[in-house]
């Protein structure tokens, strides 16, 4: 059973079994699912943010409280 961390907003997949430098280490759940040959049954998932998501989400947190909450608001919708 392998350990898989996906980021918890888009789902990407952290490949830590790719070693040529210069490739994406995030990758679609798909693609790396279909590269390894693996099942659902096969792992395990742990939850983190990729770089994206992770600079999007810090982002956020710089607005206002109140822009915040009425970005939620619209998102909602």
């Amino acid at each position: 059973m392998r350990l898989v961390v996906v980021c918890c907003l888009c789902e990407k997949v952290f490949d830590d079994m790719e070693n040529e430098i210069g490739k994406a280490r995030w990758k679609e759940r798909q693609s790396y699912m279909t590269t390894y040959q693996l099942t659902r049954a096969d792992i395990r998932v742990s939850h983190g943010y990729c770089p994206d998501c992770l600079k999007a989400y810090r982002n956020f947190l710089r607005l206002p409280r109140e822009s915040r909450r009425a970005r939620q608001k619209e998102e909602k919708a």
